[in-house]
């Protein structure tokens, strides 16, 4: 076979396999996107797309988004903001060494200076590092006053508490300890009005050597003739706590729910309403009660800050304490 001859054949069957090609190319031409292969399952319309698959190691594929794409756990991914989290926990590696200052600047319904506005409120707390005054000078500031064998005095040797006031009466009946504010101070009525103090008392009352303990706001020893309080004897109530409202020697009581129990702490709450129609009282945090009647306000009905202990019968003494008292005072339409 002549050279001339080889070179026709080989480009006759270079021609004949471009030919080919061509016809493949056109042998499958898609009228339309849902003519194309969909290899996830997925609808059409979004071009090929990979499977499910399991097993990856950080690795993955895109596809248009729009069929099955490939999972991923995202342990080799960086520079991930929490939007695009929607499940699961971040390994405490991709945290810093060093966390970014806390800041406030996105918290919202913060008083202008934190916890305590002055210019809208009057608050004052009592943690009875001192001893009690006997002749106090000022409107502000506790006193004490007793009566027949009672007594009021400091301690620190309590668990948990640096300082308390110790109140403790003996045998007769004009046997009293009371700690105040003197002046009556507090008038109700004028804007929300709350106290919280912290009291237990020893030894349960009972009917040999009984007692009562009132705490919150009153005018006097005991009852006195105008009071909002909490108030503990052993035959009122089943020895629960009485939630009492006082009103010119007229009262409303009901029942808190909580029976006392010796050397037990509480924290006691009263919140006074604005317009000094309605009193909610708290014990350890709980709302136990509301009381909507004979409720002292307006300034011929003041009362004061008030914590007492009367023994009525018995010789053998009793002890009780009270380990702070909180007061705050935010008058109608600010200071």
């Amino acid at each position: 076979m002549t050279k001339a001859r080889k070179e026709q054949l080989g480009l006759g069957v270079l021609l004949a396999g471009a030919a080919a090609l061509v016809a493949i190319s056109f042998a499958w031409s898609p009228a339309s996107a849902e003519d194309v292969p969909n290899y996830g399952g997925g609808g059409g319309g979004g071009g090929a797309s990979l499977p499910s698959q399991t097993g990856n190691s950080g690795k993955f594929l895109t596809t248009d988004g729009t069929d099955a794409s490939w999972g991923v756990d995202g342990s080799d991914l960086t520079s991930l903001n929490a939007t695009q989290l929607t499940s699961g926990t971040i390994p405490d590696a991709r945290f810093p060494a060093v966390l970014p200052a806390v800041s406030g600047a996105n918290l919202t319904n913060l008083p202008a200076s934190g916890g305590l506005n002055p210019s809208t409120s009057w608050e004052f707390l009592e943690e009875f590092a001192f001893a009690p005054l006997t002749s106090p000078s000022g409107a502000y500031g506790f006193a004490k006053a007793v009566g027949g064998t009672g007594d009021v005095s400091i301690t620190s040797s309590l668990a948990n508490e640096i300082n308390a006031w110790i109140g403790s009466t003996f045998s007769g009946t004009t046997a009293s300890a009371r700690i105040f504010m003197p002046n009556d101070s507090v008038i109700l009525g004028y804007g929300e009005t709350i106290c919280e103090l912290g009291t237990r008392t020893t030894t349960l009352s009972d009917g040999t050597d009984t007692y009562t303990l009132s705490a919150g706001f009153g005018d006097g020893v005991g009852n006195g003739t105008d009071a909002v309080m909490f108030r503990y004897t052993h035959d009122e109530n089943s020895g629960k706590w009485t939630l009492v409202a006082r009103s010119n020697s007229t009262e409303t009581t009901a029942d808190s729910g909580v029976t006392v129990a010796a050397n037990t702490y509480y924290r006691l709450r009263i919140v006074v309403n604005a317009a000094g129609n309605s009193v909610q009282y708290f014990i350890n945090g709980s709302s136990v009660g509301t009381i909507t009647t004979n409720i002292p306000t307006g300034s011929s009905r003041g009362v004061t800050a008030n914590w007492s202990l009367v023994k009525s019968a018995g010789s053998t003494n009793r002890f009780a304490y009270i380990f702070y008292y909180y007061l705050k005072f935010t008058p109608t339409g600010g200071r």
